[in-house]
């Protein structure tokens, strides 16, 4: 049985929300959606999910709002945005909140490529981190050797 990388839709725009779920199921991932960013938000609390793609103007919470709730509560899942119109101050917020990158809408496939690029990045990032974590506590063991407890 092959584990399909789950991804969170954030779209208060039906049609967006609907095409860009069918794409990325077609692509392989499992989808789930929500369509405004407190909806996202309570899903990505109660949920796990390896990356979210987000509109980043919407009603209750925007996405920007949504990532820096995410971030002050230490969630750190990688995030796309999608927009029509995001200014260079939008943008710049983005980036210092650790988003991959801002697609303009539609274009599915950058979102796929992008998406496919983002999720490598993460997994590499998780890999050596989780290496590093066994290479000190490999050293911490050796440390510890012959030392009294």
């Amino acid at each position: 049985m092959t584990n399909k990388l789950k991804i969170l839709i954030v779209d208060d725009e039906i049609e967006i929300l609907d095409a860009l779920s069918y794409f990325l199921k077609t692509e392989g991932y499992e989808v789930e959606t929500a369509i405004n960013g407190k909806e996202a938000y309570d899903k990505i609390i109660n949920l796990s999910f390896d990356g979210v793609v987000s509109d980043l103007m919407m009603p209750e919470m925007d996405g920007l709002t949504l990532i820096k709730n995410l971030r002050a509560k230490k969630i750190i899942i990688p995030f796309l945005f999608l927009s029509g119109h995001a200014d260079s101050n939008d943008e710049q917020q983005m980036i210092n909140y650790g988003t991959y990158k801002l697609i303009h809408k539609p274009d599915l496939d950058q979102v796929s490529r992008a998406l496919k690029s983002l999720l490598s990045i993460d997994n590499k990032i998780r890999s050596m981190d989780e290496q590093a974590h066994g290479e000190v506590e490999f050293l911490e063991l050796i440390n510890n050797v012959g030392k009294a407890n």
